[in-house]
Parts: C-alpha cells; structure tokens; sequence
C-alpha cells in the first residue's frame, strides 16, 4: 500500500514540475511575444517615418527619402528592416506555439523538444531584432544631426556605450 502511495505521490510531483516547467516555458514566449510586439511596431512606424522625410516635389523623385543616397540611411534602412523581420518572425513563431500551449505535458519528448527549439529560436530573433533596432536607430540620428557632427557622434556613442554596458555590466562591475 505504501509502494502505491509513493508511486502516486511521485506521479503527481513529476506531473507538477512538468505543469511548472510549461507554465515557465510559455511565460518566456508571453515576454518574448510583448517585446518582439513592440520591437516590430517600432521597426515599421520608423520606416514610414523615416530621417530626413521625403521629397514632396512634383517629378520622378516624388515620394523618395531624402536621404536616399547616404550611405549611413542605407545601414538604417537595412537594419530596420532586419529589425521588423525579426521580430515578425517571433510574433509568427508565437502563433505556431499556439497550438502546443495547453498539450506541452501530453506530447512526446521530441514535440517537447521541439517546442523548447522554437522558444530558444524566439528569444535569439528578438535579442537580434533589439540589437537591429538599437543599429537603425543609431543610425538614424547620426544621418539626421551629420550637420552638427560633434553631437551626432555624441549620441550614437552614449546610446551603444548604454547598451554594451547593459549587455557587458558583469565584466564591468564586481560583486
């Protein structure tokens, strides 16, 4: 009789971990999904609003960014555009997750597998589409403030020292 117990108990731990492991799994793709949200809905107002606007005049040019020709409003554009793709990808990953959410417990170690994949492939697409967002928009005020060089370099350099020293803080401060 106790031998049932214990396998019962035992049972019910196992299942309670797996439970918590989901619930930690999914919170994961939850944060993810919010961060990639916002990353892609940065990423798209930016290319519609892009440095510099657009040229107004009537002609072939109508409708194209000034900036067009720099080679620095090139680099935002590519990396805003790797911005949005990222983060799209993660918000469409999220989706296909979807219909695991509920089942994470019933299905077999390679689904699980699987799944834990797609979570991890999330969170490298959305440190990606941040350190793209992060690229564009260094690159974006740079284009726009080139006339005042001195500030232009100044704020692109506090915003990349900001984010090494956030990403590398533990190489720079000792506990």
């Amino acid at each position: 009789m106790d031998a049932i117990k214990h396998n019962t108990s035992s049972a019910l731990s196992s299942e309670t971990n797996n439970v918590k492991r989901t619930d930690r799994h999914f919170g994961i793709a939850d944060n993810l999904v919010v961060v990639a949200a916002l990353t892609s809905t940065a990423s798209f107002a930016a290319a519609f609003t892009v440095p510099g606007g657009f040229d107004s005049s009537d002609g072939s040019k109508q409708g194209t960014p000034f900036l067009l020709s720099k080679p620095v409003f090139q680099a935002f554009v590519v990396a805003n555009a790797i911005a949005f793709s990222c983060s799209s990808s993660v918000l469409l990953g999220h989706v296909a997750l979807l219909f695991y959410r509920n089942r994470y417990v019933e299905v077999s170690p390679s689904e699980q597998a699987y799944i834990d994949g797609k979570i991890e492939d999330m969170y490298y697409l959305t440190t990606w589409a941040l350190m793209t967002m992060t690229i564009a928009f260094v690159t974006g005020v740079y284009v726009v403030l080139t006339p005042s060089i001195g500030l232009a370099i100044s704020v692109c350099v506090m915003a990349l020292l900001v984010i090494a020293f956030n990403t590398y803080k533990d190489r720079f401060v000792r506990s």
